[in-house]
């Protein structure tokens, strides 16, 4: 799965995001206080960056490496504290064949990242769980900031995992109140993060966190990452079963399962998770996660399956619930299994894929045109730091910068999505190439 990943980084072209990353990387700060600036990964991509040059390989090279460490404490979590080899098997491809989690270790963004360092997280506070520890509790509660640091979409993930810890530790201790130790872990935790509230408060007001549902958790996070993460229909109203078989497995677990304190954490955190976003949403108008805004959930789901498949194998072997919860996790590892490998390419990622062929447009037009001359370039806003960032470091300055003033100007050349071609001034247009996959199409101006 690494070499999949990183060939695919190597291979696959710069997308917009990305393109974004690669402007904060090289010092320039128009970025650096919007959404997109996720400021490990930033960080990390202009050290990288410094010492390795900018190619689309170097950016990403922090996520890339981040998902050894991802795969590592997924081994760890697994041969750690599971006893059933089978349940392993059953669960394992909820975390290296969803393809909606596998591409954002091969992107220059944060979501990478913040997923391998929730995962190391996790891994402290299952064993936290276990011993009741403050030294892991402590790893967990560092770890968790470095989370949110990579990406502040996972705050709330964190905040509501500490509430879980706690309130099983509250419950089984009695103690929480007079706990000095976790007292002064959560308040350093707070004091560390106090950089990031600050940031995040000033991108709300400024309205810079704009991408998010406006509906429910159902219909916005989980039907979104339901959607990425099965990417191919096999059966009749799947994405409707997938979301029902995952509420029942969250919500039957409370019920059905004793005694076991882990599926507890993940039936707290599942339940706060539910309930915090639509706080928020009817308090504040913060917009519901969606898509990789709510990426977590993957993760919890994938430990919530191989937990609670694990317990039944364990001590309920030949309970007609058992094969139950056996079956409906067997459906959801073979869909996400088969939907890999047939969406499996090392080319384009779903999350950015009206960029897929920008790159070879551009060594397109650089085949067609004087590279003596300077040209300018129409195009949809979408594409602007794409281009601009193949125009500044692969050298193509025959191409003048482009810019998000649209298509409605005198240019030499258009690079547009197809809804867009009408809204061009000129009569005279020649196709030079349509990309049908990403309903784009490269034109020249013929009244120039």
């Amino acid at each position: 799965m690494f070499i999949y990943v990183a060939t695919k980084a190597y291979l696959a072209g710069f997308t917009h995001d990305e393109s974004i990353t690669y402007t904060m990387a090289i010092g320039q700060k128009g970025w650096l206080l919007t959404a997109n600036n996720h400021w490990l990964n930033t960080a990390l991509s202009f050290f990288m960056a410094k010492k390795f040059g900018l190619s689309e390989f170097v950016l990403r090279l922090p996520n890339v490496l981040f998902f050894l460490v991802y795969l590592f404490f997924v081994y760890k979590i697994c041969f750690t504290y599971v006893k059933n080899n089978p349940a392993i098997l059953l669960a394992i491809p909820l975390f290296l064949f969803n393809p909606f989690v596998l591409q954002y270790f091969g992107l220059s963004r944060g979501y990478g990242i913040a997923m391998a360092c929730s995962m190391i997280t996790l891994y402290f506070f299952l064993y936290t769980l276990r011993y009741f520890t403050y030294h892991t509790f402590l790893q967990a509660a560092v770890w968790g900031v470095v989370t949110i640091y990579a990406n502040y979409s996972f705050l709330t993930w964190i905040f509501a995992l500490n509430c879980s810890y706690l309130i099983i530790y509250t419950i089984k201790k009695k103690a929480f109140f007079y706990n000095k130790y976790n007292l002064l872990i959560i308040f350093g935790q707070i004091f560390l993060l106090i950089p990031a509230l600050i940031n995040i408060f000033i991108l709300k007001t400024s309205g810079h966190l704009i991408f998010g549902g406006r509906k429910n958790i159902l219909t916005d996070t989980f039907s979104s990452i339901i959607q990425q993460s099965f990417p191919i229909i096999l059966f009749p109203y799947q994405n409707m079963l997938i979301l029902v078989i995952i509420l029942f497995l969250i919500i039957s677990s409370t019920y059905l399962v004793k005694n076991n304190i882990r599926i507890y954490f993940f039936a707290i955190t599942s339940i706060i998770l539910l309930i915090l976003p639509t706080f928020f949403h009817l308090t504040m108008g913060v917009l519901y996660p969606l898509e990789r805004t709510g990426i977590y959930w993957c993760l919890l789901f994938g430990l919530h399956v191989l937990f609670l498949t694990d317990h039944f194998l364990f001590y309920h072997t030949r309970k007609k619930r058992t094969h139950l919860f056996l079956f409906l996790s067997a459906i959801l590892s073979i869909t996400i299994t088969i939907g890999f490998f047939t969406t499996l390419n090392l080319h384009s990622y779903p999350a950015n894929h009206a960029d897929h062929n920008t790159r070879g447009m551009l060594f397109l037009l650089k085949e067609k045109v004087d590279t003596t001359q300077s040209y300018r370039l129409g195009i949809d806003a979408t594409f602007e730091p794409t281009i601009n960032y193949y125009r500044q470091t692969h050298n193509l300055h025959w191409l003048q910068k482009v810019t998000r003033k649209g298509v409605k100007e005198d240019y030499d050349f258009f690079y547009v999505k197809n809804s867009s071609v009408p809204l061009i001034p000129s009569d005279c247009l020649n196709v030079i190439k349509s990309f049908d996959d990403t309903a784009t199409q490269l034109l020249e101006n013929c009244e120039n």
